[in-house]
């Protein structure tokens, strides 16, 4: 892996994706892996985690039971990633939320 980790920002709560477990509002990802790093808000409308920038977002995926690294635009994921296919790096689930740990990569873009 490439030493990016993602922390719990705030304590804020919204709804939960897969479970009734808290949703944490806002997080920060960081580390050598660039692309990846920012903060990230809860989208209750769509479902997932956005980066501020809107490029990338963090999104459940119910498949591999993964929170799963997707690059978007305007936090509309534009190409596909799943599985194999497209993710930049994926975090277990913890609760309904993704696990605080190093992100999973593959040295993909």
């Amino acid at each position: 892996a490439g030493g990016t980790t993602t922390t719990a920002a705030t304590t804020a709560v919204t709804t939960a994706v897969t479970t009734q477990a808290p949703i944490e509002e806002l997080l920060l990802v960081s580390g050598p892996k660039t692309n990846l790093n920012g903060f990230f808000r809860w989208k209750p409308q769509k479902t997932l985690y956005c980066r501020e920038d809107g490029n990338m977002v963090i999104r459940w995926a119910s498949g591999t039971n993964t929170w799963d690294f997707c690059a978007s635009t305007g936090c509309t994921v534009t190409i596909q990633c799943d599985n194999a296919m497209g993710r930049s790096g994926t975090l277990p689930n913890d609760g309904g939320k993704p696990k605080e740990q190093l992100v999973e990569d593959w040295a993909a873009p």
